[in-house]
């Protein structure tokens, strides 16, 4: 083998290192700018990951699907998943599919077989980091809201383009994270979602 053809491989290698993470940032951000925007409601749930740091933990109570299938997908396999609005203004899922439906918004999504006709749809967004500091205050309002039947729910407000879908905001009580840590003097670091 030359020292030559070596040179290449090592520069390929080098090259597509580079970028694979440059194509994933570069669909993130046109997802955050040109995708349609759906609001979620969101159910409690609290973790803290070690190696990634704070975030909260979101759930969407709307994942619950019921659907006969003529053929049903493997477990935990990818569906394409419909969106539509309820009276509420917010978003759920809707008709699963093996293809993306020909018109209309549609997730990526995985699916997880029930009992009855029933399944679990498996959402790609379920957590919005915070910074350290920040992150105890909000995951306590975001369960105070949650369980609290007097108050709006969380709402989750994810941008959906081309079956991704990116988390742009978390509501807390109607209100947007960031104004939300801005009125309690913590400034508007939320944070990043995956």
């Amino acid at each position: 083998m030359s020292a030559r053809w070596r040179r290449g491989v090592f520069l390929a290698a080098s090259a597509l290192q580079i970028a694979v993470p440059l194509v994933q940032i570069v669909r993130y951000e046109q997802v955050l700018r040109h995708g349609h925007v759906y609001r979620f409601r969101c159910e409690p749930v609290d973790p803290a990951d070690v190696f990634r740091g704070r975030y909260v933990r979101i759930q969407i109570p709307a994942a619950t699907v019921t659907q006969s299938w003529d053929r049903a997908p493997t477990p935990r396999g990818w569906v394409a998943a419909s969106l539509e609005i309820g009276p509420d203004g917010l978003a759920h899922f809707g008709r699963l599919g093996r293809w993306p439906p020909a018109t209309g918004d549609w997730l990526k999504v995985r699916w997880s077989p029930g009992p009855d006709h029933t399944g679990r749809v498996i959402p790609p967004f379920d957590r919005l980091y915070l910074p350290e500091r920040v992150a105890p205050e909000v995951e306590a309002e975001y369960a105070r809201t949650a369980l609290s039947a007097t108050n709006r729910p969380p709402v989750v407000v994810v941008r959906v383009r081309g079956g991704r879908g990116v988390i742009e905001d978390l509501e807390l009580g109607g209100v947007p994270v960031r104004a939300w840590l801005r009125s309690r003097g913590m400034g508007g670091g939320a944070g990043r979602a995956r």
